[in-house]
């Protein structure tokens, strides 16, 4: 299917709102730019069709939120590209992993951490879509509908972690092999675990409350020193 076209691709009122809205705050994040494509690759660009997908409202929420979901296969990205393994347990393994009674839980949640990895100046036309504000774009970084979005995000999250035991402020697992979601033996003496799931890293305090919670703080310190944006 060819998808050489222009326009808006949400259908409703409301929903056109929150994509020019959402892409506003891409174009102010360096997300997105204006497209830069060489001359003799101008016959190539395929706009890429934005769909609007409904994410999860809160209790306390009063506006619809949506997530910018970009279809790579206009211009076959998707296709070209060897899918690469995405593997991580399910929320209920890892609290239940993590849950014990009298402990504090914490959550760092990466706002859309894919956006923190930059994509290849050369080949950043090659995912295009048009903006009736500000006509062609092109993403600077991985964009959400990329076939290895979930895997790139995996690895960095995995990064995350690893960083985070190196500098102490996480225990280091009791098990002796390395599994990325951390699957070892809590160890009751923990000043602060945690667990991955997908992009999110879930903490667990010692059974020094108040000491775990200081902890939880210096660790979204350190994810906000290194770039790491925070839901």
């Amino acid at each position: 299917m060819n998808y050489d076209f222009e326009g808006n691709y949400s259908q409703l009122p409301h929903e056109i709102a929150a994509e020019n809205d959402m892409v506003d705050a891409k174009v102010r994040d360096g997300v997105l730019e204006p497209l830069r494509v060489p001359d003799c690759h101008r016959h190539l660009v395929r706009f890429s069709p934005v769909w609007m997908i409904k994410k999860k409202m809160l209790h306390n929420e009063l506006r619809q939120r949506y997530r910018l979901l970009v279809d790579n296969s206009a211009s076959f990205v998707n296709v070209r590209t060897p899918r690469l393994p995405c593997h991580f347990p399910a929320r209920e393994l890892v609290l239940d992993k993590l849950t014990q009674p009298g402990r504090s839980l914490g959550e760092a949640d990466t706002s859309d951490c894919f956006h923190n990895i930059d994509a290849d100046k050369r080949y950043r036309w090659l995912v295009a879509l048009f903006s009736e504000k500000y006509g062609p774009l092109q993403f600077t970084t991985l964009s959400q509908g990329h076939v290895n979005s979930v895997h790139y995000c995996l690895k960095l999250v995995y990064w995350l972690y690893a960083h985070l035991r190196a500098k102490g402020l996480i225990t280091e697992r009791a098990s002796s092999t390395f599994f990325p979601t951390g699957l070892g033996t809590r160890s009751d003496d923990a000043e602060c675990w945690a667990e991955n799931h997908m992009d999110d890293l879930i903490f667990s305090g010692g059974k020094n409350d108040a000491k775990s919670l200081d902890q939880f703080r210096n660790i979204v310190v350190e994810m906000n020193r290194l770039g790491f944006p925070l839901k």
